[in-house]
């Protein structure tokens, strides 16, 4: 049996971070390769997600005092994530802070290969970057491999010299090299001067029945509701979700407690599996957040991708299933009279992005990966 390590955000506490980890491990596994995360937790990440309860100072008691219902589902909420990463994510028992600490350590697991992704793992600007993403050393022994890593959708970052050169440098050393999006492929080909293959975000390798094995079967959330998910404040969207439940007369639900909103009901304490069952038993879906939709199309949910129209993410994938119109504006938003969500139509369009990513594993296969 073959050793795959994964190399990507596996441990942010982001829905679709951890969801899209899950699903490149679960289909790799079931493939028949012995499988694992690369334990990497950059400090710049940890920083990100701190434990509500941290040092018992003066400032977690004054966060407390200010609101103990809140904080209390903070703190449920960091633990369902931690959760979800010791129980349902497979990974190294050491953890690493940086690519010195990991390649010391890299001879000792023995991986036939390291897959490197899905994610924004190669967008140098995110903040939790770290220069591992892109296995900036010699590996004699272990094949480099990318499946669907991302640099984001601004790619005007990485028009500097030394940064093309860090990329170029690192990327040719890959034996197989794909990404998520045409943008990200588009630039890469030109700077490596070579074809690089489009796949689909790991997600899309698995199915409603997949996810329903995670989930428990029964709703998290009694009766019809709007499920609204931006992982951060933003105002105009939030306006919109209002707008959305005034028109279909329904209450709405968010998972995030930025969204202080009077209007809406929120559910803060949720996890990855929490979350997934709040959306699939949603009326309505909408939001800023890209796994978000590809959740909702999985689940042949009716929804819009708020900011939609800027981001050529949700753009490529709507386009392919004939839901452009539902990538909606922030300025000028539609509100209802969208096309129908034809079930049949999407599901096609779904197993033609899942085929594209299969042929592009099966490759590895062929050549004893």
């Amino acid at each position: 049996m073959k050793k795959i390590g994964i190399l990507t955000f596996h441990a942010p506490h982001n829905y679709g971070s951890m969801l899209q980890a899950w699903a490149l491990q679960s289909y790799l596994t079931s493939r028949g390769y012995e499988v694992e995360n690369i334990n990497l937790r950059p400090k710049s990440q940890k920083r990100m997600y701190p434990n509500p309860l941290g040092h018992l100072g003066p400032h977690v008691i004054k966060r407390f005092i200010d609101n103990p219902r809140l904080f209390c589902q903070d703190v449920r909420k960091w633990y369902k994530f931690e959760s979800f990463l010791k129980n349902k994510l497979k990974h190294t028992k050491k953890e690493y802070k940086n690519w010195d600490e990991l390649y010391k350590d890299l001879p000792f697991y023995k991986y036939d290969a390291i897959v490197c992704g899905g994610d924004q793992i190669w967008n140098t600007t995110c903040l939790d970057f770290d220069k591992s993403y892109y296995l900036p050393s010699p590996l004699p022994n272990t094949k480099k491999i990318s499946y669907a890593p991302s640099m984001g959708g601004f790619l005007s970052h990485f028009s500097d010299e030394k940064t093309i050169k860090f990329i170029q440098s690192n990327l040719n050393d890959f034996n197989y090299i794909s990404v998520r999006e045409t943008t990200t492929s588009h630039f890469l080909s030109k700077i490596l001067e070579k074809n690089i293959e489009i796949v689909p975000d790991p997600t899309l390798l698995l199915t409603a029945d997949d996810y329903n094995q995670l989930i428990p079967s029964a709703p998290i959330i009694k009766g019809d509701y709007i499920l609204y998910y931006t992982p951060r404040y933003v105002k105009e969207s939030e306006e919109i979700a209002y707008r959305l439940g005034k028109y279909y007369n329904l209450p709405i639900v968010s998972t995030n407690a930025q969204h202080n909103n009077p209007h809406f009901i929120i559910h803060n304490s949720v996890g990855p599996i929490e979350f997934l069952n709040i959306l699939k038993h949603a009326k309505f879906v909408c939001g800023q957040s890209f796994h978000l939709v590809i959740f909702a199309l999985i689940y042949h949910k009716d929804f819009v991708a708020l900011d939609g129209d800027k981001d050529l993410r949700m753009l490529n994938l709507l386009e392919s299933c004939d839901l452009k119109d539902r990538a909606i504006s922030l300025k000028t938003p539609q509100i209802g009279g969208y096309s129908a969500i034809n079930e049949e139509k999407i599901d096609i369009a779904l197993h033609k992005f899942k085929k594209k990513g299969i042929k592009y594993i099966n490759s590895w296969n062929e050549n004893e990966i």
